[in-house]
């Protein structure tokens, strides 16, 4: 019997934790476990927690290649969003392996990740990493479709609504980090529609044909813009 440590830790987001049952399966290269939940006695991934469990085998592994997360319906609770950040799996002889999750797990669905080890496709030689790298290319090509807004402009994602995307997709206040002091008076200034700071002053001392081309294109865009 052989016996495998998972340390799971929860995002500390509102919200990151949920109420639906996880379980994982760990596939290495001389076998995978069978499925298990993961279960302790009180609150199971509560929003910023680190918690131990045990996956049991009846054999040793071998290298941990990818680490399944199969999130399912607890009792008759609703879909509870779940935000994992990552998962380290110690092995029975110690060596352990991280597995970065760091995103949003919705409804009831299976998740694979792969240790945190940066390696290109050439270094992915077993059928399981080449068809694993495949289906998740294809998942970022459905995701991140582009349509044209008109033409000219830079295309957009092709969603109607920005309800339709996930929330890992999303630019959520969580993601976002104080870039300025609230005190600075020195005249900066962000440019509706605009992701970047702008020094405002030092725009006076552009040359004519300078700051006649930023303040046409600037002016060609808000026209553009829905009312």
């Amino acid at each position: 019997m052989a016996v495998y440590r998972l340390c799971v830790t929860t995002g500390s987001y509102l919200k990151a934790g949920t109420l639906d049952n996880i379980y994982a399966t760990l596939v290495g290269t001389c076998g995978e476990s069978p499925k298990q939940r993961l279960d302790r006695v009180g609150r199971d991934f509560a929003s910023g927690s680190v918690q131990k469990y045990k996956v049991r085998c009846a054999a040793e592994l071998g290298e941990i290649l990818l680490l399944r997360l199969h999130k399912e319906r607890f009792a008759f609770f609703c879909k509870d969003p779940w935000y994992c950040s990552r998962v380290s799996v110690t092995a029975p002889d110690g060596t352990v392996t991280h597995f970065p999750s760091y995103q949003w797990i919705e409804g009831y669905c299976t998740v694979e990740l792969r240790p945190g080890t940066a390696r290109t496709i050439c270094q992915d030689s077993l059928p399981l990493l080449l068809d694993h790298r495949k289906r998740e290319l294809q998942a970022r090509q459905e995701c991140y479709r582009w349509k044209i807004y008109a033409p000219g402009f830079p295309r957009m994602v092709d969603v109607s609504s920005f309800e339709e995307m996930e929330s890992d997709k999303k630019f959520a206040l969580t993601k976002t980090v104080p870039c300025a002091d609230p005190d600075d008076n020195s005249g900066n200034r962000y440019l509706p529609g605009f992701p970047m700071k702008v020094d405002i002053p030092s725009l006076l001392h552009m040359e004519p044909n300078i700051r006649y081309s930023a303040t046409k294109t600037a002016s060609l865009i808000f026209n553009a813009l829905p009312a």
